[in-house]
C-alpha cells in the first residue's frame, strides 16, 4: 500500500482560494490522514480532514482540502496514522514548534514565476508542487526531438491530436499531445534538467541524433541475455539512471525548457531521434503529475484512459531498479558469443 503524497498546492491570494491536494491509494485508512497548514513561526494555523475526491488517477484517489489560507512563508505538514509523511514550504524553512512536525525543519521547494510549475503567488496566477516519489514531472521529450511518421519525420512540437505515427506497435492515432515548460532555475533546483544522450552513445545511429528527454522518460532497450536476468527481452530504464555511462548527462546552458507528451489508446514506444522511447499513457502512475488543467482535459476527452477499469487498465512495464539498470549495461557491453 503507497503512502499518501502531496500532488498540489495552491496559495491563490484571497485565503478562501487556497487548497491542497493529496493524492491516496484508495485502500488506506482515510480518517487517519491530516493536514496541517503552519504558520512561518512555526505554530499550527489549522488542522483539515481529507476533503471530497475530485479524481481517480492511475490508482490513486485525488483529494481536495480546502484550507483557510495558506502563508508563502509558512508549511504544509501532511500526516498518515498519527506519523509525518510530508512537511514542505516555500520561500523559506520552517521549523515546528508544536503539532506532528514539532522539532523538525520543513523541506523548502520555493516559488517561481509562471512557467516554474511550483505553486501560486500571491498575484493569483497558478503554480505547482509535486512531492511524490521520484521525480515529479510526466515523462517527455524536449521540443526539437524527431519522431517518425508515415510521411517522413517530424519534430514533436509539430504534432497535434489526430496525426498518424509510426510506432513499434504498428501505426497508431496520436490521442492527446501534452506540453509543459519550465524555467531552467527552477529545472535545476529541482533535478529536472533534460537528460542529454549523444548521438551514436549506444549504436550506430542510436541516437541519430543528440537526444534531450526528461529523466524519468523511459527508453528501450533490448538484449538476448535479458531474459535469464529480467524475465524478458526488452526493459524500460527512465533517463536519469543512465547518467554517468557513455557520456549521458543532464544538459546545460538551457535557458526554458519545453517538454512534450505523446498520448496512445494503449501504450506504445516511437522512435526518438532514432531511440526507441516510450510514450506516456494516462494510466500509469505519471499522470498523478499531470497539471491540473491536463488533468481535467483528459477526464473530459478520455474517461477510459484516466480512470481505467480493473478490467481494463493496460499493464504497466515495470522500470528497471538502478541496481538492475547497471547490470543491463553490463550484459549489454558483452561480447556476443561465438
Amino acid at each position: 500500500m503507497a503512502d499518501p503524497f502531496l500532488s498540489e498546492i495552491r496559495y491563490a491570494g484571497p485565503a478562501t482560494g487556497d487548497f491542497v491536494e493529496v493524492a491516496v491509494d484508495p485502500d488506506s485508512l482515510k480518517a487517519g490522514i491530516q493536514l496541517i497548514v503552519y504558520h512561518p513561526n512555526g505554530t499550527m494555523r489549522g488542522i483539515y480532514a481529507l476533503g471530497p475526491i475530485t479524481a481517480h488517477v492511475c490508482g490513486y484517489d485525488l483529494h481536495v482540502v480546502r484550507t483557510n489560507g495558506i502563508s508563502r512563508e509558512g508549511a504544509v505538514a501532511l500526516t498518515h496514522g498519527g506519523v509525518l509523511a510530508s512537511f514542505l514550504s516555500f520561500e523559506r524553512s520552517v521549523t515546528a514548534v508544536e503539532g506532528p512536525a514539532i522539532g523538525r525543519s520543513s523541506r523548502r521547494v520555493g516559488v517561481v514565476d509562471a512557467t516554474g510549475e511550483t505553486l501560486v503567488s500571491g498575484d493569483g496566477r497558478a503554480y505547482r508542487v509535486h512531492a511524490g516519489e521520484g521525480s515529479s514531472l510526466v515523462p517527455g521529450f524536449l521540443e526539437g526531438t524527431v519522431v517518425k511518421t508515415p510521411y517522413g519525420p517530424r519534430p514533436v512540437e509539430e504534432l497535434r491530436s489526430g496525426d498518424v505515427l509510426m510506432t513499434e506497435e504498428g501505426l497508431h492515432i496520436l490521442r492527446w499531445v501534452g506540453r509543459r515548460t519550465l524555467t531552467a532555475a527552477y529545472a535545476v533546483a529541482h533535478n529536472l534538467m533534460p537528460i542529454r544522450i549523444p548521438a551514436h552513445a549506444f549504436e550506430t545511429n542510436t541516437p541519430m541524433h543528440d537526444l534531450y528527454v526528461s529523466p524519468n522518460q523511459r527508453l528501450c532497450f533490448g538484449n538476448a541475455r535479458f531474459p535469464a536476468f529480467f524475465d524478458r527481452e526488452q526493459v524500460l530504464v527512465p533517463a536519469e539512471q543512465l547518467v554517468g555511462w557513455k557520456g549521458v548527462r543532464p544538459a546545460r546552458r538551457l535557458n526554458r525548457i519545453t517538454y512534450i507528451q505523446l498520448l496512445f489508446d494503449t501504450p506504445c514506444t516511437v522512435s526518438a531521434n532514432g531511440f526507441m522511447a516510450e510514450c506516456f499513457h494516462p494510466a500509469s502512475r505519471a499522470a498523478v503529475h499531470l497539471s491540473r488543467p491536463a488533468r481535467r482535459e483528459l477526464l473530459l476527452r478520455f474517461p477510459d484512459l484516466i480512470s481505467p477499469s480493473e478490467e481494463h487498465a493496460p499493464a504497466e512495464t515495470p522500470s528497471l531498479r538502478r541496481h538492475e539498470t547497471r547490470l543491463a549495461l553490463r550484459l549489454m557491453e558483452l561480447p556476443d558469443a561465438a
